[in-house]
C-alpha cells in the first residue's frame, strides 16, 4: 500500500466511523501555514477556474488538457494532504509500526494476506498455507482420507520448518499470528503456534483484523496494543 493510499483509506476510515467528512477542527487555536502548500493550492484552484471558464456549458475537457486538469487536481489533493497533516499522521504511523515490531517474525495463512502484510512491516513474514501439523488439516477439512495425501503433510512439516528458520535466523523474539476473525485455519494456527513459540524460547501474539485487503498500520497497532 502506497502512502497516497494509506492517506486515502484514512478518508475511508473517517466516513465508516461515522464522522461523514474529514474537517479542519472550527477553534484549533494554532494553525502553523506551510506558505508553499497554500501558493501551490491557490494556484492550482485559479487554473483549474480558467478552465471551468473556458469549457462553459458543458464542462468537459480531453486529451491533453483532461491530463492537465487531472494534475491540478492532484496538485491541490496533495497541498490539501500537507496543510492538514496527514501526511505526518501516516508516517507517525509507519514509524511506530516498525519500532513496534522491530523484533518480531509474523504468520499469516495466505499469499495476499503475506503480501499486505509485507508493505506494513520489514520484519519476515512466513506465509502458513495450512496448519503446522498434519493431523490438524482433518480440522479444515473433515473429509480428507484416513491416510493423509504426502503433499499436505509435506507441506505442514516445510511451513513449520520455515517459522523455526525464520526466527533463528532473524532473532526475533516474538512471533505473531496476524488473521482475518473468524478464519478456521486462523483459529487452528492460533492454538498450535504457542506450543512451536515455547520451543523456540519466544513470546506468542495474535492479531485479528477484519480484512487484509484493507490492511493499515493502525489495524496492527491496536491489535498488539500499541
Amino acid at each position: 500500500m502506497t502512502g497516497r493510499e494509506r492517506l486515502e483509506e484514512l478518508f475511508r476510515r473517517a466516513v465508516a466511523s461515522g464522522r461523514g467528512r474529514l474537517r479542519v477542527p472550527r477553534d484549533p487555536g494554532e494553525i502553523r501555514l506551510d506558505v508553499d502548500a497554500v501558493r501551490e493550492l491557490v494556484h492550482a484552484a485559479l487554473e483549474l477556474d480558467h478552465y471551468l471558464t473556458r469549457t462553459a456549458p458543458d464542462h468537459v475537457v480531453t486529451g491533453r488538457e483532461a491530463r492537465e486538469v487531472a494534475r491540478l487536481l492532484n496538485d491541490i489533493i496533495s497541498s490539501v494532504e500537507r496543510l492538514s497533516g496527514l501526511e505526518e499522521e501516516v508516517e507517525a504511523s509507519e514509524e511506530r509500526v516498525r519500532e513496534e515490531f522491530r523484533d518480531a517474525v509474523f504468520v499469516v495463512v495466505r499469499g495476499r494476506e503475506r503480501k499486505a502484510l509485507r508493505e506494513l512491516v520489514e520484519r519476515p513474514v512466513v506465509q502458513a498455507g495450512g496448519p503446522l501439523i498434519p493431523e490438524d488439516y482433518r480440522e479444515v477439512n473433515p473429509n480428507l482420507p484416513e491416510e493423509l495425501p504426502e503433499g499436505i503433510v509435506k507441506a505442514a512439516e516445510r511451513a513449520r520448518r520455515e517459522v523455526e528458520e525464520s526466527v533463528r535466523r532473524s532473532g526475533a523474539r516474538r512471533l505473531v499470528l496476524v488473521r482475518e476473525r473468524g478464519d478456521k485455519v486462523g483459529e487452528v494456527l492460533e492454538r498450535e503456534l504457542p506450543e512451536i513459540a515455547e520451543e523456540l524460547g519466544v513470546d506468542f501474539e495474535v492479531i485479528e483484523v477484519d480484512d487484509f485487503s484493507e490492511l493499515s498500520p493502525s489495524d496492527l497497532l491496536k491489535g498488539s496494543g500499541g
